[in-house]
């Protein structure tokens, strides 16, 4: 189930230069990129689960199991 969406207002030249690398930033909207940066200010970054996994691959998976829905 999808929360309710509230509006956040950020100046318009930030979002513009946003919207032209969250591709490159492997993320599929700037609503993601912004909403798993507020989550990672809250909590902090995720420790890695595996000391054989770096912390940027963790955020990856983290990123594509939320894009499957297993979890918010």
């Amino acid at each position: 189930m999808e929360d309710d969406k509230v509006s956040i207002h950020i100046p318009s030249s930030l979002f513009a230069r946003l919207t032209t690398h969250v591709d490159d930033m492997g993320y599929d909207s700037v609503e993601e990129f912004v909403t798993i940066l507020i989550e990672e200010a809250l909590i902090g970054p995720s420790p890695s689960l595996d000391p054989g996994i770096a912390s940027g691959e963790t955020e990856e998976i983290r990123r594509r199991l939320r894009n499957l829905g297993y979890f918010e």
